[in-house]
């Protein structure tokens, strides 16, 4: 089984060392720790020994795992259950409310993503923030579409390549004053012609609104060329 190096959390610590989760308390280099006591005196300091191949060190530490003295700080190691691969979209519920995010791989105690949408905040392209691995789990329908639709917005070159890499999605089109274009409302309505005039994003941030120079607003526009003609007065589905 594979683990996962994690930031020290005494709970957690505590429930591994009575046997009541699988795992292992380590130090930051992964050498196994033996905990004593977790209250060791009214500090609650916890006490035990680090347990290297030929040697222990005894060491005390904080309700961290961080030592005073010269003491590597604690880590937890815990089982990788969900073993994510590459490009899998996994989903945290965290206090600013859905981390979701591309994975890319575990290196030590980090987890890396392609790209990272967290509320209010732009997306992470290409790195790692600190995850609770408790709280990590495949992406539903819903939770992939906060992604998609932060991916959407930022509508650079390289969200534009994730879009279609990890979701089959054509980049937003980019459009001028005037430009020919085809716009609706809904999948199963009519794709109408009209000029572009501007595009902007809905009152929640969530979606990008179409206005032409009429004044009208479209939740769809694709441009109109030789490749869209034939989807005038049409229902059907725009494909690259």
């Amino acid at each position: 089984m594979k683990y996962n190096r994690i930031p020290f959390n005494i709970d957690l610590a505590k429930a591994i060392t009575n046997g009541e989760k699988e795992g292992k308390v380590v130090t930051k280099d992964g050498v196994p720790v033996i905990i004593y006591d977790f209250n060791f005196d009214q500090y609650k300091t916890i006490a035990g020994k680090i347990e290297r191949p030929y040697n222990y060190t005894l060491c005390k530490w904080n309700e961290d795992g961080v030592c005073s003295s010269v003491c590597d700080s604690l880590k937890l190691e815990v089982p990788n259950e969900l073993e994510f691969k590459d490009g899998d979209i996994v989903a945290e519920d965290c206090e600013c409310g859905k981390c979701v995010f591309i994975f890319s791989h575990c290196e030590n105690e980090n987890i890396y993503h392609h790209a990272c949408a967290i509320p209010n905040v732009p997306v992470f392209l290409y790195g790692h923030i600190e995850h609770n691995t408790d709280k990590l789990h495949l992406a539903d329908d819903e939770e992939t579409n906060i992604l998609i639709k932060a991916l959407w917005r930022d509508n650079s070159e390289k969200t534009n390549e994730l879009l279609k890499k990890f979701f089959s999605i054509k980049a937003k089109p980019e459009f001028n004053p005037f430009d020919e274009i085809l716009v609706r409302n809904s999948e199963d309505s009519w794709w109408q012609p009209s000029f572009y005039y501007k595009s902007f994003l809905n009152a929640t941030g969530e979606e990008m609104i179409f206005k032409d120079i009429n004044g009208k607003e479209w939740r769809h526009c694709i441009p109109y060329n030789e490749e869209t003609k034939h989807l005038l007065d049409r229902i059907d589905k725009w494909e690259d």
